[in-house]
């Protein structure tokens, strides 16, 4: 009898062993489940505040989680910079940044007082005008100096809107100098056709470079090495061949007649052609630029002035 006992008290013991094992291998499959989950992005919104009753815990923080989740959280000072906390001692419109976890976001607190405002304006990240006034004014338009590879746009608001300098202001204002980046047209020709035509940033090199395929002929490139080439003006650049011969074909047409043909180097320029001279014609140009190489056949049209 005891033995049965004991048999019954061992599997008893043998099954809470199982049980025990097989909880924790859940708890640790669920842990590593909650491992996968790691922030992608935080998100604040602007916030208002009045001038000496500054709550930063009112600041709500959305964080985004990788499988799409969300928790919103409140601020603390600790995310914040210390100068960007002293900022918020001052009245006017002021951007922080929000660091969580490594992931950080800008935003801007406007601190109001109501006999007291203030005046920001930023250029290319620079203090232009911090000033803090009682009365209301109108603003005078700074000058704004050129920016390599930039176009000036206007002055907008924190709330990126173009702002009105016809207008008077009384409350805190706060302007940046928007600026778009230049684009360069990079213009691909074989020869007279046009193959394509790229949009490029200015000073950022091509990504993607066409290149040609024509019977008998082997391309070479383009008459510009465009590999890391930063572009910061529009370029036209004309394919480049070999062929068997090594040379070239260029026929001068003068009113719908054959003129001049001459065959030369492939990639070298066309030279000692004479204008025609035709009777109550007066020569202008050829319609392709001679100084230019030629690295394919080509026919060249006279031009007459009307």
């Amino acid at each position: 009898m005891n033995n049965l006992n004991n048999l019954n008290n061992l599997n008893n013991l043998k099954n809470i062993i199982f049980l025990f094992i097989f909880l924790l291998s859940l708890f640790s499959f669920v842990a590593c489940k909650n491992d996968d989950k790691y922030i992608t992005s935080i998100q604040a919104s602007n916030i208002d505040f009045t001038y000496g009753d500054v709550d930063i815990t009112k600041l709500k923080i959305n964080i985004t989680y990788s499988d799409n989740s969300h928790e919103v959280i409140n601020c603390k000072k600790e995310y914040l910079k210390s100068s960007d906390l002293n900022s918020l001692k001052n009245v006017g419109i002021h951007k922080v940044t929000i660091n969580y976890n490594d992931f950080t976001t800008d935003i801007f607190v406007n601190i109001i007082k109501d006999d007291l405002y203030n005046v920001t304006i930023i250029i290319d990240d620079e203090v232009y005008l911090c000033e803090d006034y009682e009365n209301s004014i109108m603003l005078t338009e700074p000058d704004v100096k050129e920016k390599e590879g930039y176009n000036f746009i206007a002055f907008y608001t924190y709330e990126n809107k173009p702002f009105d300098f016809s207008q008077e202001i009384s409350s805190n204002t706060y302007l940046y100098a928007f600026y778009e980046q230049k684009m360069c047209k990079v213009k691909f020709m074989d020869g007279e056709e046009c193959i394509t035509i790229i949009d490029v940033a200015y000073g950022e090199a091509l990504s993607n470079i066409p290149e040609v395929v024509k019977d008998g002929y082997i391309f070479m490139g383009w008459s510009i090495e465009l590999n890391n080439y930063p572009v910061k003006e529009d370029l036209i650049v004309y394919a480049k061949y070999n062929n068997t011969s090594g040379m070239v074909h260029v026929t001068f047409m003068v009113l719908g007649e054959v003129y001049q043909e001459i065959d030369i180097d492939y990639g070298s320029y066309i030279k000692n052609i004479n204008p025609p001279e035709i009777m109550d014609k007066e020569f202008v140009s050829w319609d392709k630029n001679l100084n230019e190489p030629i690295f394919s056949d080509v026919v060249i049209n006279a031009v007459f002035k009307d």
